[in-house]
């Protein structure tokens, strides 16, 4: 049986090493070094060991490959690896799909919009306002991030990234500050039925598992399935 060729990373962070060594070649460290002077880590998810793991499989999929190994000193020896024709052709790809295909996931926040009616309005909103709040701290963390790559000189198209990012925080905090208006207004209102049965579930825990009958071996369920047997 053959194995299966491996895949080459799909991720963001992928993208972000590739588009880095295609600018020159690198070792992992510096790659981390500069993926956090760029502010690439405001928008990609970066650790040490996921940018030295994603390395490895960009050079074991050939769309990166070692070009130098050497030592600095006491440093530990690093190895320096260059993108392959292969890995700038994968990049480019992967860039085109980004920017022109909408990825339709499923937030974790969206999804929770969707139960809010098993809070009460109060609790709710209370939810809510910290979500606001983590929110305009976000968006003023990343206009910092901003100001100092404008005082630096640095050309807008190396920075838009960031300014998507601030744009997203500032209009979902605006959205959700409409929403926790309606909810004190009574415009967003909560069936009686539906905070009737949250103050029961908060009160009572576990009493709707009391409330289910056993289904012993000679039920009626259990003497169908041994007919069925038979």
């Amino acid at each position: 049986m053959s194995r299966r060729t491996p895949r080459p990373p799909a991720s963001m962070l992928a993208l972000a090493v590739l588009k880095l060594l295609d600018e020159e070649p690198l070792h992992p460290y510096e790659i981390m070094r500069r993926i956090r002077v760029r502010a690439y880590d405001k928008v990609v998810k970066a650790t040490h060991a996921s940018v030295y793991d994603t390395v490895a499989r960009l050079a074991a999929t050939g769309m990166a490959a070692e070009v130098a190994t050497g030592r600095a000193g006491r440093r530990p020896e690093r190895t320096v690896y260059a993108i392959t024709d292969a890995g700038r052709a994968h990049a480019r790809q992967r860039l085109t799909a980004a920017l022109r295909e909408p990825a339709w996931e499923y937030p974790v926040f969206t999804a929770g919009l969707s139960f809010i009616a098993l809070l009460e309005p109060d609790e709710a909103a209370a939810a809510l306002r910290g979500r606001a709040a983590d929110l305009a701290a976000r968006a003023a963390e990343l206009t910092a991030v901003l100001e100092g790559k404008r005082a630096e000189g640095l050309p807008r198209l190396y920075s838009i990234e960031v300014e998507q990012a601030r744009r997203a925080a500032e209009a979902e905090e605006q959205w959700v500050r409409e929403i926790l208006a309606d909810i004190a207004s009574g415009a967003l209102a909560w069936p009686e039925r539906t905070r009737a049965g949250a103050r029961d579930a908060a009160a009572h825990p576990g009493a709707g598992d009391a409330d289910q009958p056993e289904d012993p071996a000679g039920s009626e369920s259990a003497r169908n399935d041994a007919e069925g047997v038979r």
